[in-house]
């Protein structure tokens, strides 16, 4: 004779309290750490980009920065009398967050 099929079921286990019961003490998790990237100050590595902006870069940025400021602040005043021609109401001219050059706005009375 064969034996019967099992149901799945296993002999009772005796009961663990959690005051018994032993636990491994955990450890604290560290984060991972990001390989460190040395670039060594050579004009270029071969074959590859420049590894620093040239000399005349920073000598061009402040005057990059004025043509700049100067280029938008006309944009700003030729779009503020377009636009008081066109629309009643108040309006300032602003370089905004949203890259808008007029902001309506309430007129103190």
């Amino acid at each position: 004779m064969s034996k019967p099929p099992s149901l799945g079921l296993t002999p009772a286990q005796p009961h663990i309290s959690a005051r018994t019961q032993r636990r491994p003490p955990q450890r604290p998790r560290i984060a991972p750490q990001r390989p460190v990237i040395e670039v060594i100050n050579r004009p270029r590595e071969p074959f590859g980009p420049y590894t620093q902006p040239p000399e005349s870069f920073y000598q061009a940025e402040p005057i990059k920065k004025a043509a700049l400021e100067e280029v938008n602040e006309q944009l700003m005043q030729e779009a503020l009398k377009e636009t008081h021609q066109m629309t009643p109401g108040s309006y300032v001219g602003r370089h905004s967050f949203n890259n808008n050059l007029i902001i309506p706005c309430i007129p103190r009375l």
